[in-house]
């Protein structure tokens, strides 16, 4: 068994630097000013090398609506909790769905104080 580590080692490892946000549930997508109903799971986390929030996650979204969306696309995406972001989305996966990405605030909530 290995002892606790103690001082500079210890503090690197702080688990409240370590806090994931996640938002997982029903959204909307707008692209040129068209909504698309999406499911996203998302997550997110402060980026400290790059000074900022990043964010990203998989949206999914009906088969009649998919044909509208394609890598490299703009967009505003709306959560149901009444947050929004400009966001960017990535490749399709082989479900048919797409990964998302953004900076900054993100389109759910995330811890406004340091702890």
């Amino acid at each position: 068994m290995t002892e606790p580590q103690e001082g500079a080692a210890a503090a690197a490892r702080d688990p409240a630097e370590e806090v994931t946000e996640e938002y997982d549930g029903p959204a909307r997508l707008v692209v040129d000013d068209r909504e698309i109903a999406v499911h996203a799971r998302l997550s997110g986390h402060f980026e400290p090398i790059a000074g900022r929030y990043q964010w990203a996650g998989r949206l999914r979204a009906g088969d009649d609506t998919r044909a509208a969306l394609q890598p490299n696309l703009d967009v505003r995406l709306y959560t149901e909790d009444g947050y929004a972001a400009d966001a960017t989305l990535r490749e399709e996966d082989p479900w048919g769905g797409f990964r998302i990405t953004g900076s900054g605030r993100p389109p759910f909530a995330v811890p406004t104080e340091i702890a």
